[in-house]
């Protein structure tokens, strides 16, 4: 259903930690961002352009359908949006309140979030226990509207 090069971006926690060791082998720094992105708003994307500054690679993290009951997309489609964007390098969902296991596993350069995200305190906590950095941005449209 979906083009396999959309597919081949949404990576498993072990798979995705794999592939992050071959980016920085080369030099690559990883940005993590993480959120519901369900129908994927000119914010949204603003906000994963903005974190896609800060390094080379982007993981976008989702969360599973039983994590995000209230979504209106599954995670697959969720997932599939976040793959088709060109700055996304990989997409994986999780399974849990927050993406707390994966930012410890993958360890990313650098955590976006979003002001306000109720996790922040805990995957901030994580983030400098491995001395990576976190980069707080408001969730707002930075491109003018259409006319």
């Amino acid at each position: 259903m979906y083009p396999e090069y959309l597919v081949s971006k949404v990576m498993a926690a072990e798979e995705l930690a794999r592939e992050a060791a071959r980016w920085r082998l080369k030099d690559d720094r990883v940005v993590m961002v993480h959120g519901l992105f369900d129908g994927l708003t000119a914010a949204e994307v603003s906000f994963i352009a903005s974190a896609s500054d800060e390094g080379h690679r982007v993981i976008a993290a989702v969360p599973a359908d039983e994590a995000a009951p209230k979504a209106k997309q599954n995670a697959r489609q969720r997932a599939m949006l976040l793959a088709a964007l060109v700055m996304v390098d990989a997409v994986i969902i999780y399974n849990a309140p927050s993406p707390e296991a994966e930012v410890r596993l993958l360890q990313p350069e650098v955590l976006a979030l979003v002001e306000g995200d109720p996790a922040a305190k805990k995957l901030t906590d994580a983030v400098n226990a491995y001395g990576g950095k976190v980069m707080l941005k408001a969730l707002k449209e930075e491109w003018p509207a259409a006319k």
